[in-house]
């Protein structure tokens, strides 16, 4: 009997605690996490932005313990009972990811599942698509996707102005108090990912540049007053972040990111030096940060440009390599993070010698077969010297030979805008997304990975995210092809 006791109350407890580590999602219901921010429409079809709740920033051991365990007891929970496929073809299982990744009654938008933090870098990174009016499923989908974005940008400033610097990762602890932590150290993208959604929120033409077609857009941005008002409002908080940004990453003797600091970034698990995701990141950061009026430095963007390209283009076999380490500039490492070329900007489709460039890493990917059986392999290789002990230990192929589909469509987008001289890659690009087509029904949702095979990731202890809002590249790329 008192065995009986014992077990029932660890049952008690354990589920006390699962309870409220899921409820301290936004995504869960019920959630104790508020919505601090929301939005409207006006009879002038603009799109405004209201405070409903105080926002609150803390951080000490006690609230960085209490946060951190639910995100991991979270996760613990997602591989157990892990996300249930969606039915029923591409078109009605999009629209079940839009529906539940874009609902402007959440605080803000994540990538899926059990990922429920604000990974701050997102916005600019896996969906940076959210804000493309070329690809809207109806006005009420366009009209959340707008609201979600802007208020997920809004809650990003409140708790930049109160941290004073940028985090891989805001937590939700309880209400509209939030902590924060930094996945593995401090990040080189985070601030992009805040500056690439504010350039998108108030220039309609913003990510039609980057990613040009004829098509033309189906509704109007109508974020551009709010994202104005949000970038004056904290323009001194953003000016003194930016700056300091610059200070801690960029060696101003070389120039370029410093290779004595290890900086987190879409491929956290990897430890870097001075890669070339983050010199790119880098310069995109500071070119947003100019063109909305917060850069107090004069730079000269094109110079700072070749020499990114100098210091890590190898001719010889037409690739950006990974990063200015030792090993790196010997083996010529490859990351599928280089074609961060086009979603940030560094790349120009009308600059001939950026078209050769990508044409280039395009036979580099064909030639070492990093397209099988479908786009696109992290690197040649798992790299488990390179990684951090808890992805070594748990998931050591998670940014090795992988599959990713957020970098498998940046590199059919590649393809679709260098088709006009060349109709292989339209051909090659109609092959690849309808193997991703097959993959949405197939799987029931749009996985964050596969394996070196093309089956969905998973391990004893990760398993891909199913439901993911990265769709939205998908349907971009789609759009790009027509």
């Amino acid at each position: 009997m008192l065995r009986r006791k014992y077990i029932f109350i660890v049952c008690v407890v354990l589920g006390v605690l699962i309870f409220i580590a899921n409820s301290t999602s936004p995504y869960s219901n019920p959630t104790l996490i508020d919505s601090p921010f929301s939005t409207s429409v006006t009879n002038k079809r603009e799109i405004t932005l209201q405070q409903t709740h105080e926002v609150s920033f803390t951080k000490n051991i006690f609230i960085d313990t209490f946060a951190k365990g639910n995100k991991n007891l979270r996760f613990i929970v997602f591989i157990l009972f892990p996300e249930r496929p969606v039915k029923g073809n591409e078109a009605e299982i999009i629209k079940t990811i839009h529906k539940q990744s874009f609902d402007p009654q959440k605080p803000y938008i994540i990538s899926g599942s059990h990922f429920a933090d604000m990974y701050a870098r997102n916005p600019g990174i896996f969906y940076n698509a959210v804000l493309d009016n070329r690809i809207a499923l109806d006005k009420e989908d366009w009209t959340n996707r707008q609201r979600s974005y802007l208020e997920s940008i809004a809650l990003h400033l409140e708790l930049l102005k109160q941290s004073k610097q940028e985090y891989t990762t805001f937590i939700p602890v309880a209400g509209s108090v939030y902590t924060a932590e930094n996945v593995y150290t401090q990040p080189s993208d985070s601030l992009f990912g805040l500056l690439f959604a504010l350039s998108a929120l108030q220039n309609e033409h913003f990510i039609h540049e980057l990613y040009p077609s004829p098509h033309r857009p189906l509704y109007p941005l109508q974020t551009q007053h709010a994202a104005m008002q949000l970038v004056k409002n904290h323009k001194t908080d953003l000016s003194r972040v930016v700056n300091n940004y610059y200070e801690y990453v960029i060696d101003s003797q070389t120039g370029l990111v410093k290779k004595d600091i290890t900086l987190s970034s879409a491929r956290d698990g990897i430890k870097r030096e001075s890669s070339f995701y983050d010199n790119v990141i880098v310069w995109a950061t500071l070119k947003y940060a100019k063109d909305l009026g917060i850069l107090d430095k004069q730079i000269n963007f094109d110079a700072w440009k070749t020499k990114i390209e100098t210091a890590f283009w190898s001719e010889t076999e037409g690739l950006f390599i990974d990063d200015l380490s030792k090993e790196s500039q010997q083996k010529k490492l490859f990351s599928a993070d280089a074609f961060i070329v086009l979603g940030s900007g560094f790349f120009n489709m009308h600059n001939t010698e950026d078209k050769r460039k990508l044409i280039k890493l395009i036979v580099y990917v064909n030639t070492h077969h990093l397209n099988e059986p479908f786009p696109l392999h992290y690197a040649s290789s798992d790299q488990p010297d390179r990684l951090y002990g808890p992805v070594k230990a748990f998931a050591p192929s998670y940014m090795g030979k992988t599959i990713w589909s957020h970098w498998g469509i940046e590199y059919i987008k590649a393809l679709i805008l260098l088709s006009p001289q060349d109709p292989h890659y339209k051909k090659e690009a109609e092959k690849y997304l309808e193997m991703y087509k097959k993959n949405i029904e197939k799987y029931g949702g749009y996985p964050e990975l596969y394996d070196a095979n093309g089956t969905i990731y998973q391990t004893p202890f990760y398993k891909s995210v199913l439901l993911t809002s990265w769709v939205v590249n998908y349907e971009q790329a789609k759009m790009l092809l027509e």
